[in-house]
């Protein structure tokens, strides 16, 4: 219908032709070498576009045909634009609710409680086990952009536990296990909810070799987990697309970094870091739409590098602050896809390759072996922001 008609013809990218082949697909019936019947002309061929080329009369033969046409038929071609584009965008939810689950990282909250003690830390204090337990709340917010006119958000709230211990010197290993649950939301009437359950392992490692108050360390964590998906959004014809499907995720993460100076008189640590992730789900079947889509289970990649400078200095003998500054490339994963099972490829929302952020803590000891600690942290990137909010507990014997 693109060629042949020509009425959308800025439309082009993957996502519009892979909109007009599923409702070519969906609807029963094709055209035709037959010609059009007296039936209005105008609306045959705004139809016959948005359809790939289903033939007015066949279209009416079937249910989701008939309200299509009524939803349709009459438009005027600026209508029809509008109408196009509105699937176009409400489509791209299912990719969008993947790619921002994906998109987490939790180093984020890991590393901060991966202690490990200096050589004049060592000689002081006795090795100690650790638990520790944090809630999280992260709100993403996602812009328009050329292919969608529609804003995308996701609220994150979340619970971390986790356990470590030093196991010689400089060196720690621990384990953490994750819940959380997403609510999402798309323009108007387009919403999805995601429950994430995981675990993982962390650990690190710190020389003690250089000069006096400066040394080098590495932290790195593995994670696995599993999601749990619900989405639903308003389609053409005022009728609503459901999909429940399930999926999981994998990820490495591995940071080192230079640590300068003392907690007494103020610790400033440069460093570098890297984390992969390989985002999977199953088969999806949106059911209750005109266009019945069946989206092929696969996966995507995604790849983030950083490189920042944090800090964190003892104010008293109960209270200590933190601050950081960072700086992230997505050098792969920035846009969610998803390969619908007969025409192709849909492409989400981008997040935006460059960000920046900045963040800041407290951490507070109760006594020698419990502690409080509260965080703020935020991320921008061109059409892009996060804000994250954390508060915890930790606990050593």
């Amino acid at each position: 219908g693109y060629g042949e008609y020509g009425l959308l013809p800025e439309l082009k990218g993957e996502n519009e032709k892979t909109i007009a082949k599923i409702f070519d697909r969906a609807l029963e019936g094709r055209r035709s070498e037959e010609e059009e019947s007296g039936e209005n002309d105008r609306a045959g061929g705004v139809i016959m576009t948005m359809t790939g080329g289903v033939k007015v009369e066949e279209l009416k033969k079937s249910e989701k045909g008939r309200i299509l046409f009524e939803k349709i038929g009459h438009a005027s071609v600026n209508e029809a634009y509008a109408l196009a584009r509105k699937e176009i965008s409400t489509i791209r939810l299912l990719p969008n609710v993947i790619m921002s689950v994906g998109s987490e990282e939790e180093r984020k909250y890991v590393y901060k409680n991966v202690e490990i003690k200096g050589k004049e830390e060592e000689e002081e204090e006795e090795e100690e086990d650790k638990v520790w337990i944090e809630g999280i709340n992260e709100i993403k917010n996602y812009g328009e952009d050329e292919k969608s006119k529609e804003k995308y958000s996701d609220n994150k709230v979340g619970t971390v536990i986790g356990y470590g211990r030093e196991i010689g010197e400089g060196k720690y290993i621990g384990m953490y296990m994750k819940g959380s649950k997403d609510e999402m939301k798309q323009g108007v009437g387009n919403n999805g909810e995601v429950v994430n359950v995981g675990m993982g392992l962390c650990g690190g490692y710190e020389t003690s070799s250089l000069p006096k108050n400066s040394n080098i360390d590495i932290k790195w964590l593995g994670y696995v987990g599993m999601n749990k998906y619900n989405t639903e959004r308003e389609s053409v014809g005022g009728v609503r697309g459901k999909a429940e499907f399930s999926g999981s995720e994998i990820g490495l993460d591995v940071e080192g970094g230079l640590k300068i100076g003392s907690k007494e008189e103020g610790i400033i640590r440069p460093y570098i870091g890297i984390g992969i992730r390989k985002i999977r789900y199953d088969e999806i079947e949106e059911k209750g739409t005109l266009a019945y889509m069946k989206i092929k289970s696969g996966s995507f990649d995604r790849c983030v590098w950083r490189i920042g400078v944090e800090g964190n200095k003892e104010i008293s003998k109960k209270v200590e602050i933190e601050g950081k500054v960072e700086y992230e490339r997505v050098m792969k994963g920035e846009v969610g896809r998803v390969e619908e099972e007969v025409e192709g490829s849909i492409a989400g929302i981008e997040e935006g390759k460059d960000k920046v952020g900045l963040s800041g803590g407290v951490r507070y000891k109760v006594r020698k072996d419990i502690g409080l600690m509260a965080g703020l942290s935020g991320y921008k990137a061109d059409k892009y922001n996060e804000v994250g909010v954390n508060v915890g507990a930790w606990f050593k014997f």
